[in-house]
């Protein structure tokens, strides 16, 4: 009976050292590298409703950084877009009851797009905005 038991703890003893054996052999062995796929992703449905329908386009045909035409229409469509934009914001803004950030946007349409119809609307409702406080 002695013997049996000193043998099966000489057998766990065994059993554990091979098993640690493995696992430090297993972490020295080289590991197989895996290959990362590297591709451009597809602008997402979010993105492409931002865009304005001009650079819609634009963003979907073949590159465009040696054709300067096409990249000045991208400009003129983006600076309408965030012009728009702004002008959404404003609004946001007023509807919410807050006539300053209005008008601290209204006036960043001014600085960024001075020569643009937008530019126009914001003055025009900057002047609105201002007799509304006034009055």
């Amino acid at each position: 009976m002695l013997r049996i038991s000193i043998a099966i703890v000489l057998v766990c003893i065994a059993g554990l050292g091979l098993w640690h054996l493995v696992a430090y052999l297993a972490g020295k062995l080289p590991k197989k590298q895996r290959t990362v796929k590297q591709s451009p992703e597809p602008p997402s449905a979010i993105q492409s409703a931002l865009l304005p329908p001009g650079l819609q386009t634009l963003t979907e045909a073949a590159p465009t950084r040696d054709d300067p035409e096409r990249l000045q229409q991208a400009c003129t469509a983006l600076e309408d877009s965030l012009a728009d934009t702004y002008m959404v914001l404003a609004e946001s803004w007023l509807r919410k009851g807050q006539p300053r950030k209005a008008a601290a946007v209204l006036k960043k349409i001014l600085q960024i797009c001075p020569g643009r119809h937008q530019a126009q609307l914001a003055q025009d409702r900057l002047q609105q905005i201002g007799n509304e406080v006034q009055g």
